[in-house]
């Protein structure tokens, strides 16, 4: 494909100037995800760590965040959950990934309510789409989780 494809085939996906947001503990998972991504022509900000995440997905304007699953502090599944429970964060998209293949990647998305999944193995040929179609899916509000109402009274 010539340079003038693979360009116009990021303006057709929507990923020129995009935010996203990679948060994961392992700096070269980290740094492979952010080239590739910014290869794509999506604008790219790291967090080795899920603390801080909500302030920086706020400062930075971020429209799609990628979080791997199991890190030490947090794990990506409870952050992700926690991003989903709260109304600023409705329309941002959540990927999520992990290079524990034992996990049931699928359902652990579906019950956090991140737009797709990605195996660390896969990243290459899956990332890119991944963040295509959470771009694509707006608003997220079916996306998610159900808050159990608190008893009143």
């Amino acid at each position: 494909m010539t340079d003038k494809g693979i360009e116009e085939e990021r303006k057709e996906r929507g990923l020129i100037g995009r935010r996203v947001l990679i948060v994961d503990d392992d700096v070269v998972a980290r740094e492979f995800m952010g080239d590739l991504l910014r290869n794509a022509g999506l604008v790219v900000f790291n967090l080795g760590s899920p603390i801080g995440a909500s302030r920086r997905l706020i400062r930075d304007n971020i429209d799609v965040v990628v979080i791997d699953v199991l890190m030490p502090a947090l794990r990506g599944d409870r952050l992700a959950k926690l991003l989903r429970g709260n109304t600023k964060f409705d329309k941002l998209g959540v990927v999520l990934v992990s290079g524990d293949v034992t996990i049931r990647l699928q359902e652990l998305a579906a019950e956090v309510g991140a737009v797709a999944v990605v195996e660390k193995s896969k990243v290459r040929q899956e990332l890119v789409a991944a963040i295509s179609s959470a771009l694509q899916i707006s608003p997220y509000y079916s996306l998610r989780p159900k808050r159990e109402k608190l008893p009143t009274g």
